[in-house]
């Protein structure tokens, strides 16, 4: 099309149309700005052939799209984008097409928080070079205890991890704790190691971490202990080695003890990791489904199903537009802000891992005299998540999630709650997805975009093997 459009078609529209003023919204009336049918074409007109009225509908007094539109502020200056304003839940028209600015800038919000982390990875790992060895791969000598043992803990391992309860390289570490504890233990077996977001060593720490998190104590010592299929690589164990010590190091932990094994090749698949974890429960936290009451209020913290959909991606070979990115990240840091300023008024966490959101909330509900009810409307999905659910034809209720968490929280606090999660970068897409009501006790019931119900049931069988 040149300059000045085409004029064959130029010509044909001003016959029929001629300029006028016009309504925008976020806006107002830009006068000479639109096109209206000429009086000889008005039994074409639809306002008059039909009566047609239009509703002029008002903006959210919180929505500044028009200063937007026109160029005054950018998207990022709005105290709403990316809180109360989102894709799924746009308050402007900016928001609302895949094309418009605050749509285009939010996406693009997600993959610098991905870039900035990694490069803080890159970093790392440019400051953690693999060092000299004289071996390339892991052999069965090297998980028998003597000096081929020696030399890949204290080259690798001790080397990298250093603190001084691990440099005392005792058969377990001594530490002093206060209060109340959190204690547990985690086993990580994911296929493929590597995947779009993180690979098997940063899934373990975090996975670790986010548990005692969970339980309102604030992570302290982990173990971690390697199962290694001969064969492995040392670039594919240094890889997982940096990304262990980067999780630990953004989650506030120290790795304190652990153990290494070497199985024979075709007996294991690549590396297996378990991890063990304690905490200081948090003075304020008191949290227990006991203290669930009918009223409070279902929060998630962020974009559902994309760790699941990260690591079938890769297993399954597909390709999309645009890259679907485990959400694997530590939660312990928001979960303390949280609980320093609402306490108990926050009933429960948990991280809704292997089966979904629908597995972890039906085994809440099942146990109580009490319902739940969610609205599809108001679950976080990324579109690119969606649409691969859709293909796979999986319901990403039930795919795996490795940095997000549920809350419940009495009534009260809801607003406070989600102004408060939404001012830290991992919860700027927490979503209230619904609330415990006295109806339908023991069942989950998701109310659909259309109007429709149903139950939501636990996952029945294995959805997605080996996905953590």
């Amino acid at each position: 099309v040149r300059e000045g459009g085409t004029p064959s078609a130029k010509q044909i529209i001003f016959k029929a149309f001629e300029v006028s003023d016009r309504d925008w919204r976020g806006i107002g009336t830009i006068p000479v700005s639109g096109y209206r049918l000429k009086d000889e074409f008005k039994e074409y007109d639809a306002h008059l052939k039909f009566s047609v009225s239009i509703n002029q509908v008002k903006e959210s007094e919180a929505c500044i799209a028009g200063q937007i539109l026109k160029g005054i502020k950018k998207p990022s200056e709005c105290p709403q984008f990316g809180k109360k304003c989102t894709p799924e839940h746009p308050l402007g028209a900016p928001m609302v097409s895949s094309e418009g600015a605050y749509a285009a800038y939010f996406h693009v919000s997600d993959f610098e928080k991905i870039k900035k982390k990694n490069k803080k990875k890159i970093k790392m790992q440019l400051n953690c070079p693999m060092p000299k060895l004289d071996y390339d791969i892991i052999t069965l000598g090297h998980g028998s205890g003597g000096i081929l043992t020696n030399r890949l803990l204290n080259d690798g391992v001790f080397s990298l991890l250093k603190n001084d309860l691990l440099d005392q390289q005792h058969d377990g570490a001594t530490f002093n704790l206060h209060g109340k504890l959190a204690f547990t233990t985690d086993s990580f077996v994911v296929s493929p190691i590597n995947f779009p977001g993180g690979n098997i060593g940063e899934l373990a720490v975090n996975g670790t971490v986010n548990d005692i998190a969970m339980c309102g104590a604030i992570p302290k010592y982990l173990s971690l202990a390697f199962i290694i299929e001969e064969g492995l690589t040392m670039t594919e164990f240094w890889d997982v080695l940096v990304s262990i010590k980067y999780a630990a190091e953004e989650a506030g932990v120290q790795i304190v003890t652990g153990d290494t094994k070497v199985v024979e090749k075709g007996k294991g698949d690549k590396i297996f990791i378990n991890t063990t974890g304690v905490g200081e429960m948090h003075l304020k936290a008191n949290i227990s489904e006991k203290n669930i009451q009918v009223g409070d209020k279902i929060f998630i913290s962020g974009h559902i199903a994309s760790h699941g959909m990260a690591v079938m991606s890769v297993r399954e070979g597909l390709e999309f537009d645009t890259d679907i990115l485990s959400d694997t990240q530590n939660l312990n840091h928001l979960v303390q802000e949280l609980l320093d300023e609402f306490g108990d008024k926050i009933r429960f966490f948990r991280d809704p891992t292997r089966g979904g959101i629908g597995t972890t909330l039906s085994e809440i509900c099942q146990r109580q005299n009490w319902g739940i009810d969610i609205f599809q409307k108001d679950l976080p999905v990324l579109r690119q998540v969606s649409a691969a659910c859709e293909l796979l034809g999986l319901d990403p209720l039930y795919v795996a999630n490795e940095g997000i968490f549920v809350a419940i929280v009495a009534p009260e606090i809801e607003n406070e709650f989600l102004e408060k999660i939404h001012l830290n970068e991992k919860g700027l897409h927490a979503q209230l997805i619904g609330e415990i009501v006295d109806e339908h006790p023991g069942k989950v019931i998701i109310h659909s975009a259309i109007g429709g119900k149903r139950v939501v049931n636990m996952l029945i069988g294995e959805q997605l093997p080996r996905i953590c």
